[in-house]
Parts: C-alpha cells; structure tokens; sequence
C-alpha cells in the first residue's frame, strides 16, 4: 500500500511542478490543487465462519483542476490500510461546478464515477456512481443548507443485470466562527444535519458517509437478508425513503496562503426505526494546496 501511497503522492508533486512551470502562460483561466483526504472505510475481518466489519483508514490524494467559472476535474485515487488486502480500492473521477465567493449562495453539483479494483477488503456494493449537490444560504447569521446525492449502477440479478439506485437527502443548518491570526484565516463551524434516503445498498456515497465510513453499516441498510447484506445474485425487495439520523457535526478550518486544512468530526443518531442501532462516530480530514 504505502509502496504504491508514495508513487501517487510523488506523481501529484511532480504534475503540480509541471503546472507551476509551464502551465501559467498558456492557461492563465485555470486553477491546479492537490491534497488529500484521510477518513475511514468499512473493511472485511474474517475468523473461521465468522464475517464482522472494522473502520480501517482510508487515504484518497486527489488533483483538480477547475476554471475561473468553477467547472474542474478531480481524479482521487483511494488507499486502505487495512482488511485483508491492503491497497488501492478505487479510482474516482468527478467532474463538477462549484461556487463558494458568492454574496448569497455557495453550491456545487459533482457528477462522480468509481473505477472499483477488486480490492477484497472493501464490501460489495453495486453503486458506482454519483450525481451529488449541496446548496448553502450565507446571508443569515445561520446557515440553512441542503444536499442531495444520487447514487447508481448496476446489479446481475440471475441471468439479468438490472440498474439500482440509491438516494440520499440532507437538510441543516450551521453558523460560523471565524477570526484572523498571524495571516491565516481560523474557523469553526457547528452544523446540525437531518440525513434521510433509501439506503438499499453499502455505497461510497459522499452523500451519505454514515454509510460509507461506518463499520455499522449493514444495521442501517434496508436491502439486507436477514442480517447479511446484499450480494450479487441475491434478489430483495425495494426499500422505502425514510429519515434515518439526525447528525451534529463540527467542522474547523484553517487557510493560510494556498493551503487549507479541514478536519471534521460528526455523530450520526439513528431516528425512528433505526434508533436501536447505537450511535456512529465520524471523522474526515482535508488538505489542500491551490497554485
């Protein structure tokens, strides 16, 4: 893994070298970052005939490049370090608009595609795409926000390959705290989410990370048989859209120059039907180098 972590991060440096040398002068429109994100994914834990899930980290650098109107493409591919094989579980490609220097609105719209190696350390899941927005109001002193993810593929089901779809809705709210010191721009940031879907499958959706980083997350799914989750060849009935947590998060930043740093921790409680489920702790990380 760490073999193929240090090819990855020495082929970002060297493009952005590239960039910072000779891409100035001919596309003076267009802005190059790099960076990388560090969160967890669910990995596979075999002993005997017993299968259980651990939150393994996962390491995803990333290159974007993106034009003074906010349209780019980011390529990120994503490294575990644990479960049984170690290594690169996928390639993500995204092509998107984003806007965050508006008066009023900061938004974005990513349309996403996994390129899935295989990797037996990750659990199935058919879903690999995304179509994924999130839109902000900043004129008041609290935020509202919503976001809706998309996500699709497809599932071989016998003899036939049907298209699978799974949807994620979140709504909130957040206020920010920010101050200057010695040059660089502090902030925190506490938000409260409401997080409701179908959640059919196991996905990497960026939508709905209380799936996608929580080795909890075959007690949050609707599409399971009995307490197993769905695997190719199995056929299950459609699960219904319903709320599923309520979300309190707490995201910091610090800018200084090009570089940012974002961590930010978040708790997902189950609602309703899920409540017996327990309560999963989140944590991701960003860092960020703009040109």
């Amino acid at each position: 893994m760490y073999r193929h972590m240090k090819k990855t991060i020495c082929l970002l440096i060297l493009l952005a070298a590239i960039y910072s040398c000779d891409a100035q002068d001919t596309m003076k429109n267009w802005n190059f970052s790099v960076g990388a994100n560090f969160t967890t994914v669910p990995t596979l834990a075999v002993s005997g005939t017993d299968t259980a899930y651990n939150n393994s980290l996962s390491v995803a650098p990333f290159i974007t490049i993106r034009n003074k109107n906010g349209i780019g493409l980011t390529y990120s591919p994503k490294l575990v370090a644990g479960g049984s094989a170690p290594g690169i579980y996928m390639h993500e490609l995204t092509l998107g608009i984003e806007s965050y220097d508006k008066k009023k609105l900061d938004y974005f719209v990513d349309l996403s595609h996994y390129f899935f190696t295989g990797n037996k350390s990750i659990p199935y899941t058919p879903i690999n795409n995304e179509l994924y927005s999130s839109l902000t109001y900043k004129k008041s002193a609290v935020r509202p926000m919503l976001a809706l993810g998309v996500g699709f593929g497809s599932l071989q089901q016998g003899t036939v390959k049907n298209t699978v779809s799974d949807v994620s809705l979140t709504g909130g709210i957040s206020h920010i705290f920010r101050k200057e010191k010695n040059g660089a721009d502090l902030a925190l940031i506490p938000a409260l989410r409401l997080n409701a879907g179908t959640n059919d499958y196991f996905s990497l959706m960026h939508s709905s990370p209380y799936i996608s980083a929580n080795k909890n997350f075959k007690k949050l799914m609707h599409k399971k048989k009995g307490n197993t989750v769905i695997t190719p060849n199995t056929t299950v009935s459609k699960g219904n859209f319903s709320l599923n947590n309520i979300e309190p998060a707490l995201q910091a930043s610090y800018e200084k120059g090009n570089l940012s740093i974002r961590p930010e921790l978040a708790l997902a409680i189950p609602v309703f039907s899920n409540a017996d489920n327990g309560i999963s702790f989140l944590w991701q990380l960003e860092a960020r180098y703009d040109f």
